[in-house]
């Protein structure tokens, strides 16, 4: 390739096009400018007007179509097969971000992208602005939640039971998904809305702060105050197991309360027992006082005396200890049922009796209580009796034997295992996310996952009656704990049961939560440009707007079976919502300095190095979010007034701004996108630089007869006078800016030194009288290598040193060849064109 300059010789550098279009290219740009500046007039899923869509999220999904658009020109057009339709991100302003998504679920500014792929408008490209809004929340209730079932949301009346309550959140009487409708914190009443969460333990009064999520997302309540009542021991029931064959004092073995329908459990060992009177020792009734095991507990009730009120307990102590028969056996500690067999077993109540003495003389004890909980704890039935023997599941069977007398007692227990009808869940069975069937979930962090995003079915028929509505699901972290939802970065498992059949097979669904990326970012926009492989930002006469930072997510949003679907989640001109812990801010350098500054635009026709620094504000954050380095996650980007020219010079290199400075002085090869930065600069390139630099000046010393049509332009006797270089060359000659070889030749394809350039621009200087003199042996002997120029071109170098042409690095290096990075540096340091 050969080097093209400035100087216009044979084909020019650039060409005028000629218009042979005959208009068609025209009316087609004027069409789809037509299709583009239209608005949409009929759509569904939601409500039109003015050619914007509005819709209020709802959990699912919302399935907006656009069935035609009226042109600026008023022609109306059916979006029908010739149109493809996508859903796009907009940002604050209702402008498309390019992020494109699989469908509409929640709140947010959304644009139909609507592409003509045919016919008279092919080519064109309408967006249509979609604003979804939050759903309101109502009436903003709390409720306890009831182990035995789920649905019931009406207990409503709380007691201190010495654990956690696990309280739930209704939005006008319906059910909300914690970590999916919501999130909650709790706060004793009077301390400040922005303290931290407490649990609701202690009987006090307290209020909620509930903040909306998913569909509720930008809602925000205050629950009224609610209070946790003291726990009454007066009007509670104290179980106590009887003592047998012993003089230990007893505890008791359950507590609680009833109202309603509700009962309340507290922790019995937060009661203790005190003998009223006399010495524990015979085989009688005693009583026994119960009363909270701290004095003034401040979570019981008092007496009008502000005394903690105590409960009178009958305690029985028994001779001796019998034991719990099942039929003629000892009652066995597991039992199990499969009601799948044609005649199942089940535990029979009648069965169970007790006995005490030796195997000749065993009486039976004549009084039996047996109370059947659950595998919650929740008593199921207080006499034995029930169908629960007939429902699936896990329960605890407790009997309690005593005699009247008080000559013996028992006391044993059974977990009984009721197991249903077994139904083949591969073949029965299938869970959806969303509109999918799915065996596993994969979502980055900041999507929550709940049991509420997945729907169950089962295949009913005869021989599985009624297996959809007894199907439930729960959710597990990795220890095994039952989560309200997946949130932080780990793997949970969504375990599918069912009250009525034994399930086999696969009946769980791997729900992964993956880290959120941001160890790779990346910045997009409409002002975004890649060329040569370099990405950059080029900025004109306005500010620029839309700056966009993204991070390549680890799920497969776009449904293309890859990863390489980026989602927004910063922007530099306007407040966007960023990942909760995470803090981004932009930064533009400061060249003389040194340093970094913030800042939150790019104003017009600003240029430089800019970055974004992306860190965790706080280390627990790491836990859901990684980042390039422990500091976080640094991109650096430059901001460009035009478009790279050549991929050879990138901001990145020393040369980038003297090779665009020089535009005009030197071009790059011919037919390619090459500079040649690291090439070697030629004298024939040399005399065309300067005869550029010397502007219009640059023919005045060529008289008549300088040219002629068989030898061209005539210097020396080794240039071809036709050459690229050749009238360059015959004007520096005449000019004195440069001079041949001893031999009479000028050898143009030879490679030049760096002082040898210097006695060049030199040249240049007196020829143009802007050379002065400077003191050579001063000036060189601040330089390393100032005693290694050669004496002819000690003058030059030592001008071109004190003028900052040269040397700057703090060495001359006057015997290398030069570059032509180089020379396009001292070119233009050198401050010595007249083309400008």
């Amino acid at each position: 390739a050969s080097l093209v300059g400035a100087l216009s010789i044979g084909a020019p550098a650039v060409a005028f096009a000629t218009d042979t279009n005959s208009g068609i290219e025209l009316l087609t740009a004027d069409a789809n400018k037509d299709f583009s500046n239209g608005k949409a007039t009929l759509a569904t899923g939601g409500t039109l007007s003015e050619g914007k869509i509005t819709a209020v999220a709802n959990g699912n999904v919302i399935d907006i179509k656009v069935s035609k658009v009226t042109t600026a020109t008023g022609n109306a057009e059916t979006i029908d097969t010739k149109y493809s339709q996508s859903i796009v991100k907009a940002d604050s302003e209702g402008k498309p971000t390019g992020e494109y998504v699989s469908k509409i679920v929640d709140p947010g500014k959304y644009c139909i992208e609507i592409k003509a792929l045919a016919g008279d408008y092919k080519g064109a490209v309408i967006y249509v602005p979609v604003s979804v809004t939050a759903k309101e929340f109502g009436t903003i209730g709390v409720y306890e939640v009831n182990p035995s079932n789920n649905a019931d949301l009406n207990d409503t009346t709380f007691y201190f039971t010495g654990s956690s309550l696990k309280l739930g959140i209704t939005n006008d009487d319906v059910e909300m998904t914690e970590g999916v409708d919501y999130k909650v914190k709790f706060l004793k009443s009077g301390s400040s809305i922005d303290a931290a969460g407490v649990e609701v333990k202690d009987a006090d009064t307290y209020y909620a702060v509930v903040t909306g999520l998913g569909k509720y997302a930008g809602q925000e309540a205050k629950l009224k105050d609610f209070v946790v009542n003291r726990f009454d021991l007066e009007t509670s029931e104290v179980e106590v197991d009887p003592v047998i064959a012993s003089n230990a004092l007893p505890s008791a073995s359950r507590v609680y309360r009833t109202d309603d329908k509700y009962v309340t459990e507290l922790d019995p060992s937060l009661v203790k027992l005190t003998l009223a009177s006399g010495i524990f020792s015979e085989a009688k009734e005693y009583n026994f006082i119960a009363s909270p095991k701290t004095d003034k507990d401040p979570n019981f009730a008092v007496d009008d005396k502000g005394d903690s009120k105590t409960k009178k307990v009958s305690v029985h102590k028994y001779k001796e200890e019998g034991s719990v028969l099942y039929g003629d056996e000892a009652l066995p500690s597991t039992f199990s049922t499969n009601l799948a067999d044609k005649n199942p077993v089940k535990f029979d109540r009648s069965k169970v009796s007790a006995v005490y003495g030796k195997d000749k003389d065993k009486t039976f004890i004549d009084n039996i209580k047996i109370t059947v909980t659950d595998s919650e704890g929740t008593v199921v039935s207080a006499d034995g009796n029930g169908t629960w023997n007939e429902t699936p599941g896990v329960y605890t069977v407790k009997v309690v034997a005593t005699a009247s007398d008080h000559s013996a007692a028992a006391v044993d227990t059974c977990t009984v295992t009721v197991k249903a009808k077994s139904v083949d869940a591969d073949a029965n069975v299938y869970v959806k996310y969303g509109d999918k069937v799915v065996t596993d979930v994969t979502v980055d962090f900041g999507t929550a996952v709940s049991p509420s995003n997945f729907t169950v079915h089962g295949v009913d028929g005869e021989d599985y009656e009624g297996l959809t509505d007894s199907l439930t699901m729960k959710l597990y972290n990795a220890k095994g704990e039952e989560v309200t939802s997946a949130t932080d970065a780990g793997v949970y498992t969504l375990k599918v049961t069912s009250s009525k059949y034994e399930l086999t097979g696969t009946t769980e669904v791997k729900v992964t939560v993956n880290k959120l990326d941001l160890s790779n970012v990346k910045i997009d926009g409409d002002a975004v440009d890649t060329k040569f492989g370099f990405t950059y930002v080029k900025v004109g006469n306005v500010a620029l707007k839309g700056l966009n930072l993204k991070y390549l997510q680890g799920v497969d949003a776009n449904s293309n079976g890859k990863l390489d679907d980026w989602k927004q989640f910063n922007q530099i001109d306007k407040t966007f919502e960023e990942i909760d812990g995470v803090k981004s801010v932009w930064q533009k350098l400061d060249e003389k300095t040194g340093q970094w500054a913030d800042v939150n635009q790019v104003s017009a026709n600003e240029t430089g190095k800019f970055r974004c620094v992306v860190s965790p504000m706080n280390d627990s954050v790491t836990k859901n979010v990684s980042f390039a380095t422990a500091e976080g996650t640094v991109f650096e980007f430059y901001v460009l007034d035009e478009d790279l020219k050549y991929a050879d010079v990138l901001p990145t290199d020393w040369w980038f701004n003297s090779v665009n400075d020089a535009d005009g002085l030197m071009n790059g090869y011919e037919g390619t996108s090459i500079f040649g930065a690291q090439d070697k600069l030629t004298r024939g390139q040399v005399a065309v630089i300067l005869y550029n630099m010397a502007g219009g000046k640059n023919s005045e010393l060529l008289p008549e007869g300088s040219y002629n049509e068989i030898f061209g332009w005539t210097s020396f006797d080794d240039v071809n006078g036709k050459e690229y270089y050749g009238k360059a060359i015959a004007w520096a000659k005449k000019a004195g800016v440069v001079n041949g070889y001893a031999d009479g030749t000028f050898r143009p394809d030879n490679d030049i030194s760096r002082e040898e350039f210097a006695c060049m621009l030199a040249n240049f200087a007196k020829k143009f009288n802007a050379f002065q003199g400077v003191d050579v042996d001063e000036v060189l002997d601040d330089y390393t290598d100032g005693a290694s120029v050669s004496d002819w071109a000690k003058e030059s170098v030592a001008w071109a040193a004190k003028n900052k042409i040269m040397g700057k690095t703090g060495s001359i290096t006057p015997a290398s060849m030069i570059t032509r990075a180089e020379a396009a540096a001292m070119a233009v340091d050198s401050n010595l064109r007249l083309d400008k």
